[in-house]
């Protein structure tokens, strides 16, 4: 062995264990006489001497001066080569000697080469030989061992000397094995402890993926994992999953959904769960189905076991984390279960914090939106009451001169600019009703059939006067609807109004009402001019006007559609837009309304 200075840099006995080697060394030193003992545990690749028997010595110089055997504490000696050195010492039980001796008998002893004058004396201990206990992990390892040499009296040891010699063997091995166990849980709570706060160091993202990813590292080395996985339970995209590993591992879907049930209660309990191969379960949690899926993922992946711990804050569950261990990876412990908890709390408040902060950039951005569309409104109804202002003002100077006769087409522009300007402000009133959320509709059992009869027959005058062909099919029998008759009414007479008006003379518009099972469909068609494509998924915003209105096509505020949509939704409803704009297929617009039938028997 060779003397090293200082102390081990791995392993580091804590003092209990360091005076247990030292009453073992002193122990067999003066009970049993040796001149040199010493006390090995493994550390890396290397055996360092922890403990050597007080007043022992190796030797004395040329003057006199005794070489003491403490000198031998710190000495480092490779595990391989103390291993060829067993195997080639010859076999005592629990202790494998090496070196020379003579037997009562006289025969020669191991490594025994002869013709030595210091051999003549029977059983007579040789300096170079030595007494190694060694002392074994469960799997095999050289952990430790005790040496002893340098008999006081120069004798190999009898039988009962050795049966002494034994049981101090026993004791150190266990001694060993406990010291290495013990240095390893501390050094693992030192990593745990390392894990934990980075965590927290990392908690000041404002992201979940921010913190998880600088923190990784901690996690992967702290906790000895290959693999873990986040879990946002109302993610935008279902079953969202951060996975970060040493190897591609894939969980499946139906897992990933029965996990948000289990980390939920798992932090309401304020605990977290271990599933594994060899993870001793009860016959019921065997027989569940997600332990099975736990099971067979861990297999498919080729992995021994799993920890799930829930992301939390107060009492809201948001989330879990799954970290992931590799086949002969050591179980699951008490203490990296309660730090992987606190994880999952710190991890909680940094996916709390970052939810509303998410709540806050949307509050913005919808106010922003709404400002945005305070100003959009006010400039379009400012547009919309422009034009029968000028016109109004136009004609009343036309008929404000005392000298000229009543102007009967000035009076029927005014009529006709104040007739627009009503319709827009009833328009925006009826509007600011509809999206008011403590504005309910009057609820009645009512025959859709009449309504839909009644409206078509008033537009008949403005299609005959357009030179469209106007026409309703409706059912023989009733199709009740609990709904606003009003609403009901306005709705079906915006969507007529809209295929007379973007449908040109000679066209045709068709009313059909039908009932399939619990629902009502209400179907507006025309072979009008059609909604460009580009178009479409803006007809049901405010004040929209498509190309052809603002080119000087149909007149239109730009309100009756997005009325229509408010009704419908008031009413439990859904709305669909068809258009076609295309020469070889044709053209033209079909919207249909499907709204809920009632249950009552009667109207």
């Amino acid at each position: 062995m060779t003397a090293v200075g200082g102390q081990p840099s791995g392993f580091r006995p804590d003092p209990t264990d360091t005076r247990f080697f030292e009453l073992v060394a002193d122990g067999v030193g003066r009970m049993l006489g040796f001149g040199m003992v010493v006390v090995s545990v493994r550390d890396g690749d290397e055996l360092v001497a922890v403990a050597v028997a007080e007043g022992g010595e190796l030797g004395r110089l040329p003057d006199g001066r005794p070489v003491p055997a403490r000198g031998l504490l710190g000495a480092r000696w490779h595990v391989d080569e103390a291993a060829e050195v067993l195997a080639a010492s010859e076999d005592w039980g629990t202790y494998k000697f090496s070196g020379r001796y003579r037997t009562d008998d006289g025969a020669r002893g191991a490594g025994d080469a002869g013709g030595s004058d210091d051999l003549d004396d029977l059983g007579r201990w040789h300096p170079q030989s030595a007494l190694r206990a060694p002392s074994y992990a469960p799997d095999g390892r050289l952990i430790g061992m005790l040496s002893v040499a340098l008999p006081h009296d120069g004798r190999v040891p009898g039988p009962e000397q050795l049966a002494v010699l034994e049981r101090y063997a026993r004791q150190a091995g266990k001694a060993i094995f406990s010291a290495l166990e013990r240095n390893r849980l501390a050094e693992r709570a030192q990593l745990l402890r390392i894990a934990r706060d980075a965590v927290r160091r990392a908690s000041a993202h404002t992201t979940l993926a921010g913190a998880v990813d600088e923190a990784s590292s901690a996690i992967f080395e702290g906790f000895d994992v290959v693999g873990l996985r986040v879990r946002i339970f109302d993610a935008e995209e279902p079953g969202f999953v951060r996975g970060l590993g040493q190897r591609p591992i894939s969980m499946s879907r139906e897992l990933l959904a029965v996990s948000e049930a289990a980390a939920e209660e798992l932090w309401r309990r304020g605990e977290v769960l271990v599933r594994g191969v060899r993870q001793p379960l009860s016959p019921t949690q065997l027989q569940t189905a997600a332990t099975q899926m736990v099971l067979a993922d861990l297999a498919d992946n080729g992995l021994d076991s799993l920890l799930h711990v829930p992301l939390g804050s107060g009492e809201h569950c948001w989330g879990a984390l799954v970290l992931l261990r590799d086949v002969g990876a050591p179980l699951w412990t008490d203490v990296e279960c309660a730090v992987a908890l606190d994880i999952g709390r710190d991890l909680g408040r940094v996916l709390h914090r970052a939810r509303i902060q998410e709540r806050q950039r949307a509050l913005i951005r919808d106010l922003s939106a709404l400002d945005d569309y305070q100003s959009s409104l006010i400039g379009t109804v400012a547009e919309q009451l422009r034009g029968p202002l000028r016109t109004i003002e136009e004609n009343l100077e036309r008929i404000g001169d005392p000298a000229r006769a009543i102007d009967e087409a000035a009076v029927a522009g005014i009529e006709q600019g104040a007739g627009v300007m009503i319709k827009v402000v009833e328009a925006l009133l009826l509007l600011s009703r509809l999206a008011h959320p403590d504005d309910h509709p009057h609820r009645e059992v009512l025959d859709l059939r009449t309504i839909v009869r009644g409206t078509t027959k008033a537009a008949g005058p403005e299609a005959a006067a357009k030179g469209l062909a106007l026409s309703a099919r409706l059912p023989l029998g009733p199709v009740l609807v609990n709904g606003d008759g009003d609403e009901l009414s306005r709705l079906i007479c915006e969507l007529i109004e809209n295929a007379l008006r973007y449908t040109p003379t000679g066209g045709s518009v068709t009313v059909r009402l039908e009932q399939h099972g619990t629902e009502a469909s209400l179907t507006v068609a025309d072979n009008g001019i059609g909604i460009p494509e580009d178009e479409r998924a803006h007809v049901l915003d405010d004040f929209f006007r498509g190309a052809a209105a603002r080119a000087g096509g149909p007149s239109g505020i730009g309100l009756g559609m997005p009325i229509v949509d408010r009704i419908v939704r008031r009413h439990g409803g859904s709305l669909e837009i068809q258009s076609e704009v295309d020469p070889e297929v044709g053209t033209g617009t079909q919207v249909r309304v499907t709204l809920p039938t009632s249950t009552v028997a009667g109207a």
